[in-house]
């Protein structure tokens, strides 16, 4: 495990199809910035394309249903390298119906993963926060850094 202070790279998945979910996910990666983070984040939208209204933020990609295949393993480049690189802490702010994005942090080689409890994938995550159904991105990204930042590692040298 690495602790808040002590990770460098951080992983982030977050929906797209809420405006004030991908606001969340956006002001995340800022504040994970600000505080000395390198972010990698992955949005999905739920739709069979990207529609080309749609912009992601700095350091962050996004796919839709059609970059997995039936059985959600992925199609697209970037998402079989995102799954390929090694995170301190991986982030999930997606929703419970955004099954790619469960399938990602599941294959994900982060170190510590964290999201939102859900009977399918809780054991997926190190950290799973019990919040209600539909809850706000914002909130359950407030609730990820606070418990976060709370656990300590003690760090030892051999």
């Amino acid at each position: 495990m690495v602790d808040y202070a002590s990770a460098g790279k951080i992983a982030l998945l977050y929906g797209y199809d809420r405006a004030e979910d991908s606001r969340a996910a956006i002001d995340l990666i800022n504040q994970l910035q600000a505080d000395g983070k390198s972010v990698s984040a992955l949005g999905f939208v739920n739709a069979g394309a990207v529609p080309e209204e749609i912009s992601s933020p700095d350091h962050a990609r996004l796919c839709c249903r059609k970059d997995f295949s039936w059985s959600l393993r992925p199609r697209r480049g970037f998402l079989k390298e995102f799954t390929g690189k090694e995170f301190d802490i991986l982030i999930d702010l997606s929703s419970h119906q955004a099954h790619p994005m469960k399938f990602m942090a599941a294959r994900s080689g982060a170190m510590f993963k964290t999201g939102a409890a859900n009977p399918d994938t809780n054991d997926v995550y190190d950290l799973i926060m019990q919040v209600e159904e539909g809850c706000p991105a914002a909130e359950l990204a407030r609730h990820i850094i606070h418990y976060l930042k709370i656990i300590k590692t003690k760090h030892t040298d051999a």
